[in-house]
């Protein structure tokens, strides 16, 4: 048996590891490789060994597996081991930056430094993978479709939901069907830190297997024909979450032909909103609105409803005047800080508006003027629910965990209460929440 691993301090401020995979035959060899460190600003300029950023859900956190590094065990997640297996090459060494292995999960002030820096270790790697697991028959002949309009020369607009083959026995299925059944369900796209690795990446690739397509060319397939089959049918109007993560991508990048009519993040600026910064010429990509648009995703740590969208987020600075990303706070001092930030830009009634009922009051010590913005619930139990509200607020997210609060005196009133309203408003200042 092998030694486990020990992790050694990163020695740069601006430090990160990264994997370096080694090659293997077959995909059942066993994973082994080793760290690197590197500087980001060192690294800024590299064209000669640029590295790959890996996207995927974590899934069960218990060790199933193991990688060798240096000759050193690391337990590793299922879905984590599939990834690594399906990415490695056959003759090549592969340069990865993946979060369950290049940070010491267990030292809390490395975690918080890495995760602020994430924003630069996706937009500096030269690829991301987005990992959505094995193959199934549907993605496959999505797959195949978006292959077949890259790479043939005849190939030009498809009719609308078309009819494409699938399986082994010659069926077909319309392809509206095939990603309603096969690619959207995925739980990568209702999971809270892909949006910022999917938006900061500059160059992202969908994986399932071993088969890949660029991030790009799926949605520029995909896109459309979902957007017109929203126009022609009856029912939910809204985006799905693959149109929606695109729309702030597109946005986030300044690329050409990102406005739509349909974009939830381009809300009305009314005088009264002064969440216009100096420091924030994009309006759409705020965090309260980040929020808003992102309702119903799923997050196995609380804290990261919060945590997962600073890097994207067009306010930041104004953010950052509230919240502090410090995984030694519990989840009732992050809600609370994120609920101050929402009263200063949205004011009283949208903040209020997200108090509602959820079990997060009772297991993470929420006050009740704080928006509950998660249900409590394990992400792995199920799908998530958005609950909305007229209020134009913070509906919750869909599934989350509450770190313990030990120690904490457990506020049990699980809503609020109108006769409140005096008391809290009243105590607002000494909160802090009368201004930055």
């Amino acid at each position: 048996m092998n030694p486990e691993f020990v992790y050694s301090p990163l020695a740069e401020d601006d430090g990160i590891r990264l994997l370096v995979l080694q090659p293997a035959i077959a995909r059942d060899e066993t994973l082994s490789g080793s760290l690197q460190e590197i500087s980001l600003a060192q690294h800024y300029d590299d064209l000669i060994e640029p590295f790959t950023a890996l996207s995927y859900v974590w899934g069960d956190p218990t060790p199933v597996d193991k990688i060798l590094l240096d000759n050193r065990e690391l337990g590793i997640t299922a879905n984590l081991s599939a990834a690594l297996r399906d990415l490695r090459d056959t003759s090549r060494s592969y340069k990865l930056w993946v979060d369950a292995i290049c940070i010491n999960q267990d030292n809390i002030p490395e975690r918080n430094k890495q995760v602020g820096l994430m924003g630069k270790i996706y937009s500096g790697a030269n690829n991301t993978v987005i990992y959505l697991g094995q193959l199934n028959p549907y993605i496959t002949a999505i797959i195949d479709l978006v292959n077949q309009q890259v790479h043939s020369s005849t190939s030009g607009a498809i009719s609308v939901n078309p009819r494409i083959p699938y399986g082994d026995s010659g069926s077909e299925i319309s392809l509206i069907d095939a990603m309603h059944k096969g690619l959207l369900p995925n739980p990568w796209f209702r999971r809270i830190w892909v949006l910022q690795e999917l938006v900061l990446s500059r160059e992202p690739w969908v994986q399932c297997g071993t088969n890949r397509v660029r991030w790009q060319d799926l949605c520029r397939l995909l896109a459309p024909q979902l957007g017109r089959h929203r126009r022609n049918e009856e029912g939910s109007k809204e985006l799905t979450a693959l149109e929606s993560m695109n729309k702030i991508r597109l946005d986030y990048w300044g690329i050409t032909g990102a406005s739509s009519s349909d974009d939830p993040l381009k809300m009305s600026n009314s005088s009264s909103d002064n969440t216009l910064d100096d420091d924030s010429p994009d309006p759409r990509r705020r965090l309260w609105q980040i929020l808003q648009s992102r309702k119903g995703s799923e997050v196995s740590d609380a804290r990261d409803i919060i945590f997962g969208h600073m890097g994207v987020i067009s306010d930041r600075r104004r953010a950052e005047k509230f919240i502090k990303i410090d995984y030694n706070l519990t989840i009732s001092e992050v809600l609370a800080a994120a609920g101050r930030y929402i009263y200063y830009c949205r004011g009283m009634d949208t903040m209020l508006s997200g108090i509602t009922s959820s079990p997060l009051r009772e297991s993470a010590a929420l006050p009740t003027w704080v928006p509950g913005l998660g249900n409590g619930r394990r992400s792995a139990a199920r799908k998530p629910r958005a609950q909305s509200n007229d209020a134009g607020g913070f509906a919750e997210f869909g599934s989350c965990n509450a770190p313990s609060n030990s120690g904490r005196r457990k506020d049990r009133r699980s809503q609020w209460d109108p006769a409140r309203a005096g008391c809290a408003a009243r105590g607002f200042e000494a909160l802090g929440l009368g201004g930055e």
